[in-house]
């Protein structure tokens, strides 16, 4: 089915990559309150759909990254910033909680998450932050080759990143990472902060 973009109040109007009536590759999902927020690996664009427009399919747009990706197939998989994940990430008495929209670690430009406040009803709210995960991935690529993290999740007190086995390194794996320290990484903005505490083990998948 089709679907309307309209903006994010205070965003200028955007429409998806290509101008398409459609999210052809939506990769995470996360669902806030009255909220569902999407993130598609070849979008620009975080997505949000409020619980009572479901029905007619008005996406909300918040722009993650400025300018617009190639229409030509081959050249958007190679400029893409490839959003495999998005985390719900918790608040606290001083912080709200927050979105982020994480690159898999692939290639130089995937490198970068993005964060956005989330409300108290779960909306998006404030303006979007981009954080620097290279100091991690390379911590990251010291157990297991070649990053193409594909997957994530919070449990509990830990934050779950899934590599997928690729032609740079043989090996799916999932990386646990303490919660916390994970939070105050991202909201310092990554970078030379201090590193979270991570634990590799290797995924059997037949």
């Amino acid at each position: 089915a089709s679907v309307d973009w309209v903006a994010v109040p205070g965003e200028a109007d955007d429409a998806g990559n290509a101008g398409q009536a459609h999210l052809s590759a939506a990769s995470g999902l996360v669902i806030a309150g009255d909220w569902f927020h999407i993130v598609a690996d070849d979008e620009h664009h975080l997505v949000a759909l409020r619980r009572c427009d479901a029905a007619s399919g008005a996406l909300q747009l918040r722009r993650l990254v400025e300018g617009d990706l190639p229409i030509d197939p081959a050249a958007c998989k190679r400029a893409k910033r490839d959003l495999e994940a998005l985390l719900h990430l918790p608040g606290d008495a001083r912080e709200p909680a927050m979105l982020v929209a994480r690159g898999s670690g692939s290639r130089p430009q995937r490198h970068i998450a993005y964060a956005v406040r989330l409300d108290a009803e779960g909306a998006l709210t404030g303006d979007v932050q981009a954080i620097d995960l290279a100091s991690l991935h390379r911590v990251l690529r010291g157990h297991a080759g070649t990053l193409n993290i594909e997957a994530a999740c919070v449990h509990g007190d830990a934050l779950w990143l899934f590599s997928r086995a690729n032609a740079g390194s043989p090996v799916n794996g999932r990386f646990r990472i303490d919660l916390q320290q994970a939070v105050d990484f991202l909201r310092a903005g990554g970078g030379h902060h201090a590193l979270p505490s991570i634990e590799f083990s290797t995924l059997d998948l037949g």
